[in-house]
């Protein structure tokens, strides 16, 4: 299947990733998931443009309405989301502003626009600390939160455009994992362009794509991520759509931040046909250790009673392991997830209902799955007293 590059328009694309029915990850089953994406299984497809670098996966009439289902179901909010509803939440707010101030945003923008705002928790917390107008985009039927004063964040239902943000002149725009869903990236930059005034903030959070593609996380591919960014592909959309990028956070716990600033005049980036090659190659090394990795979840588990080996990390790498390992969907190993949101859940594409962490007490093997969280989640082994079973880890190298 032959597309066309979504960043510089060239037909000069190649897939070099590729496998059969994988799920379409969509968090917890629900009776409205299970009826709406009733072809939850897709042909799974990643493709790299020779002329410019850029990575990520053709769209078909199918994916685009199984995406629009999903965006805009009431249910399409992550596992875990910013606010105060519980540890986790709490803890990617604090990143997120953790995060800021390293990028040199130390104060509160007079006003701010959020892109994906979901409740708007951030924008609540952003007027607490002194901006003076908050105004959040968000496709999903998600009631929003309040804030300090007691009044309901100004949220606005749809997806980007200038006739439904309804204002510009901007300080600041952000948008935090929803980059990688976009369709048409050029068309959602040339957007936040206009809405912002000249000289204003762009922040862009996005996967990085770059570190778990060399690394070969399963997890890198989720239909919603149309694109893969890494660090010079995101930086190549940005200067295509006249943003000069200024700061960057590369960290293999976090995502890829970049904070740009509106200048008037758009640029090509110089050296196009290098990144192609270099992508081109990336691509085919990721396809080679995601075999490696399935290849050794097979060996680890060889011999072994399905109830003596747990897959830690409810996520998309799991679900897609799952289908791509060869009679995997047939096993009954145990998942586990420290996130209490997701325990007691059953999750698309995932054989068995989560259980918790102290269910390591009861099995021989457990395999770490997440990439970005391997190292955090080993931290809260290493503290956890009298474990006796082998761990191992995906991506120690």
């Amino acid at each position: 299947m032959t597309s066309i590059c979504r960043l510089c328009g060239s037909s000069q694309t190649e897939v070099h990733f590729q496998r059969g029915k994988t799920y379409f990850w969509h968090g917890p089953r629900t009776p409205y998931f299970d009826a709406t994406l009733a072809k939850a299984n897709l042909s799974a497809q990643i493709y790299v443009c020779r002329d410019c670098g850029f990575i990520g996966l053709p769209v078909d009439g199918t994916l685009r309405d199984m995406l629009h289902d999903y965006y805009t179901s009431p249910l399409s909010m992550p596992g875990t989301t910013h606010g105060t509803n519980n540890k986790f939440a709490k803890a990617r707010t604090d990143e997120f502003f953790t995060a800021l101030a390293e990028l040199g945003q130390k104060e509160a923008p007079k006003k701010v626009l959020e892109v994906g705002c979901q409740q708007g928790f951030l924008l609540a917390e952003f007027l607490r600390r002194g901006a003076a107008r908050a105004v959040g985009v968000e496709p999903g039927d998600i009631p929003p939160t309040e804030d300090h004063q007691g009044k309901p964040i100004d949220v606005k239902r749809g997806f980007l455009s200038e006739e439904l943000v309804g204002e510009t002149g901007f300080d600041f725009a952000y948008s935090l994992q929803v980059f990688e869903h976009i369709e048409n990236p050029n068309q959602f930059l040339s957007v936040l362009h206009r809405l912002l005034k000249l000289g204003g903030k762009l922040l862009l959070a996005v996967p990085n794509e770059g570190l778990a593609l060399n690394a070969g996380n399963p997890g890198v591919f989720v239909y919603q991520h149309l694109n893969l960014f890494t660090e010079k592909t995101l930086e190549s959309a940005l200067l295509r759509n006249g943003f000069k990028p200024v700061a960057k956070i590369f960290d293999q716990e976090k995502p890829l931040y970049l904070i740009a600033e509106k200048i008037e005049a758009a640029t090509v980036p110089s050296s196009r046909q290098s990144l192609g090659d270099e992508n081109r190659e990336l691509l085919q090394r990721y396809t080679r250790r995601v075999d490696a990795k399935l290849e050794r979840i097979s060996e680890i588990a060889k011999g072994k009673p399905d109830t003596s080996v747990a897959l830690w990390g409810c996520n998309a790498a799991m679900a897609n392991i799952y289908s791509w390992g060869e009679g995997f969907r047939e096993r009954k190993w145990r998942v586990i997830d420290s996130d209490p949101s997701k325990i007691g859940v059953r999750f698309g594409g995932i054989p068995t209902v989560v259980e918790p962490p102290d269910v390591i007490q009861e099995v021989t093997d457990v395999i770490v799955i997440p990439y970005r969280a391997e190292a955090s989640i080993m931290r809260m082994i290493d503290a956890m007293p009298n474990v006796k079973a082998r761990f191992h880890r995906l991506y120690e190298d």
